[in-house]
């Protein structure tokens, strides 16, 4: 979560993340292939789209996930 603020994260990259912990609550887990293959995030070119920033995606789908494994 820390890193989920405006002074590290774009407004529209804030509001993907924020996307991604509302479909991991409401299917109870996000993998990155539900990332792959459902909307609206199939359509992202994340790696495009964070940049550097990347690696906090990666960092909040394995914490949302990893309860649950």
């Amino acid at each position: 979560g820390s890193f989920l603020n405006h002074e590290i994260l774009s407004a529209a990259q804030l509001d993907l993340m924020k996307q991604i912990v509302a479909y991991a609550r409401s299917n109870g887990d996000v993998t990155f292939q539900d990332l792959l293959k459902t909307s609206p995030f199939k359509e992202l070119d994340f790696a495009k789209f964070f940049g550097q920033n990347i690696r906090y995606v990666q960092q909040l789908v394995n914490g949302l996930h990893r309860p649950v494994m």
